[in-house]
């Protein structure tokens, strides 16, 4: 079983607007977070990410 990744603050994101309410200093962390959510689902689901 994989482990999911820790993602505080991408689970506050439901729709773009949430993401226009971030500031400056967040973004970084939005993407790391997604980026790592991303790995996860390849990991379990399979195929290329690229």
């Amino acid at each position: 079983m994989t482990h999911r990744p820790e993602t505080p603050l991408l689970d506050t994101v439901e729709t773009p607007a949430d993401i226009r309410l971030l500031s400056a200093d967040q973004l970084p962390q939005l993407a790391d977070e997604l980026r790592a959510e991303v790995i996860s689902a390849v990991g379990v689901t399979g195929g290329h990410l690229g």
